[in-house]
């Protein structure tokens, strides 16, 4: 399964110096509900900048261990987001990340064909023997989503995030094991 991975509806690539450059995804790191759903707070109290982008972009061209993808529609291609597959641990222990970063497209079931999608490209390609994923607890249509892909609740870390308002959020891990695959 050699990249570009493609679904029905997605393409899923390497994020490049053209995904870097467009401004929707400064526009997506800048916006305040990504933000508080990404639990970003550091870009909440230092706004992000081009620059910043780049570093976090070389971050992964420096780390042939993490991964940084671009999503697109297929028809008609269009950037909607983003995905990060991350070595956390020694052996093949990874960390999945996922920003539908395009509001305009949210509701219909593209988180949960990247995930599926990052998942098998994990197992059968990067050999990983476990993917993991965190995320704040009121963000419901993710867990779905991981949920719906095999994954299972590992843990809840009560008042594990804190927002710029003051407000504390419990954070689920999930994981999902080679054998969890239906």
């Amino acid at each position: 399964m050699p990249l570009p991975l493609s679904t029905d509806r997605l393409t899923i690539q390497r994020f490049g110096q053209t995904h870097l450059d467009d401004p929707n995804y400064l526009h997506w790191l800048s916006d305040k509900e990504n933000l508080v759903s990404l639990n970003l707070v550091d870009y909440q109290l230092k706004p992000v900048t081009q620059e910043k982008l780049a570093v976090y972009y070389r971050s992964f061209a420096d780390n042939p261990h993490n991964l940084l993808f671009a999503v697109s529609t297929r028809e008609p291609e269009t950037f909607i987001g983003t995905a990060t597959l991350r070595e956390i641990g020694y052996g093949g222990l990874l960390d999945l990340g996922i920003l539908i970063g395009e509001k305009s497209v949210r509701g219909r079931g593209f988180a949960r064909e990247v995930i599926g999608c990052l998942v098998r490209y994990a197992f059968d390609e990067l050999k990983a023997r476990k993917i993991c994923s965190s995320f704040g607890d009121d963000n419901f249509a993710v867990l779905l989503a991981f949920l719906k892909n095999g994954f299972k609740i590992e843990g809840l870390q009560r008042q594990q995030m804190l927002t710029l308002e003051g407000a504390l959020r419990n954070r689920y891990i999930v994981g999902i094991l080679p054998g969890d695959l239906a």
